[in-house]
């Protein structure tokens, strides 16, 4: 479903969409899902925090997409393509995960809203692409190699990693957190594979 406002876009996912229908019908769902709607309402903020800096910086927000996995914000170019230099690419990549942080510092005395921003602010930093932490890895390696080649060591990174993170979760989750996870993983790794094979192809043909 897609809402246009006088800002941006705004896309929200089916699946995302029939499962809160769902949570409001149904006692049951609502109080199994509890957890991960409070956990949305964060992402929801982290993202927003994305915004805020990346508007600050002169980037402008297209879209913004709601999905089961979570939540993108889009601007008219690519972040990767902004014509900023990267240390500021660096700080609105880093304004989500620091808005968590700020977040769980001040409801350090609410068990939940304390842990659940500690668990996204680090998981946000993990470099797996397209996190902030793949982001941000991906760009410093862009520092010091060639763009191409750092999307192309960040995007098998990320893989390497979702995998194995991926296997520590199988083991100490169950129910459906884990299928949350494995869903989430399994995108994450679907992106990497295509991306890998565009810029492997793109590479091939600078030859």
């Amino acid at each position: 479903m897609k809402i246009n406002t006088s800002l941006f876009k705004i896309e929200i996912e089916w699946l995302l969409l029939t499962t809160i229908i769902v949570s409001i019908f149904s006692y049951k769902v609502k109080n199994y899902l509890s957890n991960y709607f409070i956990c949305y309402i964060f992402i929801l903020f982290h993202e927003m925090a994305h915004m805020f800096i990346g508007t600050i910086l002169g980037a402008k927000v297209s879209n913004l997409k709601l999905s089961l996995a979570g939540v993108n914000v889009s601007f008219d170019k690519n972040i990767k393509n902004l014509d900023i230099s990267k240390f500021k690419k660096i700080f609105i990549y880093l304004a989500g995960p620091v808005s968590n942080f700020i977040l769980a510092s001040v409801f350090n005395n609410i068990k939940i809203v304390y842990e659940i921003n500690i668990f996204l602010g680090i998981l946000n930093l993990i470099p797996i692409y397209p996190l902030d932490g793949g982001r941000l890895f991906i760009l410093s390696l862009s520092l010091l190699l060639p763009l191409r080649l750092s999307k192309i060591i960040g995007y098998v990174t990320s893989i390497v990693i979702s995998i194995v993170l991926g296997i520590i979760l199988f083991l100490n989750f169950s129910g459906v957190y884990l299928l949350f996870f494995l869903y989430f993983f399994i995108r994450i790794n679907i992106t990497s594979i295509i991306l890998i094979k565009k810029e492997y192809h793109a590479f091939l043909l600078m030859k």
